[in-house]
């Protein structure tokens, strides 16, 4: 499940950062911007789901419950438009739990 996260959610991140750029441009293409970062976080969220198992430490699978969270918070955002202030807010939060996410996956292995 941690090396699904640390993979996936790379993808996930260039999509978004894709999605951000245009946004920040006012690019045309921002609508196809949004349905790769939405598709890679998805992806994303769905493997480290799939792969939580009783194996895991409590600590672990809730650093990687929060990671699948946050992935989906960013989803809503996108999908809905927010503003900016609320995109951000969302998105420091998927930052701040993949990095939590990944540092307990070190810690495990």
């Amino acid at each position: 499940v941690c090396e699904d996260l640390s993979t996936s959610s790379v993808d996930a991140v260039d999509a978004v950062n894709a999605y951000i750029d245009a946004v920040n441009n006012n690019a045309s293409d921002v609508a196809a911007k949004a349905g790769p970062a939405v598709d890679a976080l998805n992806r994303s969220a769905d493997l480290v789901s799939a792969g939580m198992s009783g194996a895991l430490s409590p600590d672990l699978r809730g650093a990687l419950t929060e990671w699948v969270d946050a992935a989906r918070g960013v989803v809503a955002a996108i999908s809905g438009n927010a503003g900016p202030e609320d995109f951000n807010a969302t998105s420091s939060r998927s930052n701040a739990a993949r990095e939590n996410a990944l540092d307990r996956c070190d810690a495990a292995y």
